[in-house]
């Protein structure tokens, strides 16, 4: 790739993160909805009570959002690869294979998902 395609590249990654900012901190804003306060009286602006809390906080929160705007920004790619291919095989082939991998990385991204709800629905229920 050229030093103007990942300059683009890298000035809409910024631009969604920045965007993403407003939720996140709205996000972590726990602390007023659940009562928030301990018996010291001090706010936990994390809202996680253990490490798993907030491993799950952060990948729900923060990373699964820049991950899917990141999957449509890369369906849009291939989409301007298909347009501009115009027929030339080389790079038909190149625009195939950035939709497969796309795709690819969508159905991980939905399926990590799925998975760790059953397992955690799984867990839940022998713990009862």
């Amino acid at each position: 790739m050229n030093k103007k395609i990942l300059t683009v590249i890298g000035g809409t990654l910024l631009s969604m993160v920045l965007l993403l900012g407003p939720n996140v901190a709205h996000a972590v804003d726990c602390a007023n909805r659940e009562g928030g306060q301990t018996q010291t009286g001090i706010r936990n602006p994390i809202c996680a009570n253990s490490f798993l809390e907030l491993v799950e906080i952060i990948l729900r929160d923060i990373v699964s959002p820049i991950l899917a705007i990141v999957a449509v920004f890369f369906l849009m790619y291939s989409g301007f690869l298909f347009v501009t291919a115009q027929g030339n095989e080389t790079q038909l082939t190149k625009a195939k294979g950035v939709l497969k991998w796309t795709l690819i990385g969508l159905f991980v991204l939905i399926g990590a998902r799925v998975f760790a709800e059953i397992i955690q629905a799984t867990v839940t229920s022998l713990g009862e």
